[in-house]
């Protein structure tokens, strides 16, 4: 069967590694130019004050190919996105398993492409969710076909792939499941594999 093809994602939503576990192969969208308003950049958490979107701002200036595609300096975002995954996620049952790795990760500016800094985040959810299929990625742009979910994992979108729900910090409504949350939340909610 062919592969699952998707684009890549800033800390993708549950859905998204779901439909990878459930295909078994993932090939990554490695030659499109960037979309706009996507997961490419943007990531939602929960957090006391309801759902909220980190978004990765990017440099303009430059190539709009996926790979190449700078992240901007111009403001502190990385410091915002870590306080923000703290504050949101700090009494979770596996945030200080996990957290001191993630923080690693924001320390300092992100001086590296966007497919890079994503790349690297999609590594280290590989490892937490023992997901041994190695990551590919297409060699050239082509249409969508069945197995291509690339446009359909959207923040604008219905969700095409409900996720089981999953224990997750009960804020506000603590019997409501909230859909379409960052990885982030599976893992500090219910750990690694």
């Amino acid at each position: 069967s062919s592969s699952l093809v998707l684009s890549t994602a800033y800390w993708p939503p549950v859905e998204w590694f779901a439909l990878w576990v459930r295909k078994g192969s993932l090939t990554l969208e490695a030659q499109e130019h960037l979309q706009k308003q996507s997961y490419r950049n943007r990531c939602r958490i929960q957090t006391r004050q309801g759902v909220q979107e980190l978004i990765i701002p990017l440099d303009r200036s430059g190539s709009r190919h996926i790979q190449e595609i700078g992240i901007s300096l111009r403001e502190d975002w990385w410091r915002v996105h870590w306080k923000a995954i703290e504050s949101a996620y700090a009494h979770a049952a596996f945030f200080s398993a996990l957290g001191p790795e993630i923080k690693e990760l924001y320390e300092s500016p992100i001086e590296e492409p966007l497919w890079n800094w994503n790349m690297r985040i999609l590594k280290m959810c590989q490892k937490w969710l023992g997901l041994e299929q190695p990551i590919g990625l297409s060699t050239e742009f082509t249409a969508p076909a069945p197995s291509d979910l690339r446009f359909d994992i959207h923040p604008k979108k219905d969700l095409v792939l409900k996720a089981t729900p999953y224990r997750q910090l009960a804020y506000e409504r603590p019997h409501s499941f909230v859909a379409g949350l960052s990885i982030l939340d599976l893992l500090f909610n219910e750990g690694p594999a």
